[in-house]
């Protein structure tokens, strides 16, 4: 037998449902405006008025810019310093980056930095979706030793990529 605080439960939330719905539509039917009330705001305009908390990264500056960004990620394992590098590499060869994912994967077990190891890899080798055809057998291992361990370390990024792994 069902307990009845379910279907109470289930019943609440169907009246919050309800109600929420009926003061959204609340309105809508009227295109007039009320003398006294403020225009509609757009979603546009909506935007341009929330203040922005992250910005997005600027063009590095190497010689002051990654290097605090280089200290902090050696010193604390500071994630965010971390997440910004990361982000600055993009536009740049992988093997330069390698280097400072494999520092947060083995020095702070920072699980996001075992894929990016396994990536940096693959990008250096230009591989082709997740085929290590192109790795040889030791550095092929070397890349999945870090995505299995990401894997078992919790990461749903390397589970799901460790099925859709190729190679010979």
């Amino acid at each position: 037998m069902v307990n009845s605080n379910f279907h109470s439960g289930v019943i609440f939330v169907l009246f919050l449902i309800a109600a929420t719905a009926l003061i959204s539509l609340e309105g809508c039917g009227s295109s007039a405006q009320q003398p006294n009330s403020p225009s509609p705001v757009t979603a546009s305009e909506t935007m341009t008025k929330i203040p922005v908390l992250v910005q997005p990264p600027s063009t590095p500056n190497p010689s002051k810019d990654w290097d605090s960004l280089k200290s902090r990620i050696m010193e604390h394992g500071d994630t965010i310093a971390y997440l910004r590098l990361r982000s600055d590499y993009t536009h740049m060869p992988p093997d330069g980056f390698l280097f400072w994912a494999l520092v947060m994967a083995n020095k702070y077990d920072y699980v996001p930095a075992y894929c990016d190891v396994y990536f940096a890899i693959l990008d250096g080798h230009s591989c082709s979706g997740h085929d290590l055809s192109p790795i040889d057998s030791k550095t092929r291992e070397f890349a999945l030793d870090y995505l299995r361990t990401a894997d078992r370390k919790g990461s749903a990024e390397a589970h799901s990529i460790l099925q859709q792994v190729t190679f010979p």
